[in-house]
């Protein structure tokens, strides 16, 4: 795929039709077991999330921990203070 991933974002439109909308839907049908099995199956197949927030909420923490890593090997501590800003980021 051109991004990468299978987490559309909130309002993004792919060849003119609510990408974003259609993939609401999947999970939806996922929830209710409304969604036919070789769909669902398809789907996993090609990396979708069924929990888009969490996969997005997960990777933003994997980031700020791995600043914090960073910042912990620079100055050899966790004690962040108030308005520090590691690559431009609020630790």
């Amino acid at each position: 795929t051109e991004k990468g991933h299978c987490n559309a974002p909130t309002n993004h439109v792919e060849q003119g039709r609510a990408l974003w909308k259609w993939v609401q839907t999947q999970r939806k049908e996922k929830r209710r077991g409304t969604l036919e099995q070789s769909r669902a199956d398809r789907l996993e197949q090609a990396g979708f999330l069924w929990n888009g927030t969490k996969a997005s909420s997960d990777k933003k923490w994997d980031a700020m921990f791995a600043l914090l890593l960073q910042f912990k090997t620079e100055k050899g501590h966790c004690d962040v203070r108030r308005n520090h800003t590691e690559q431009g980021r609020a630790l």
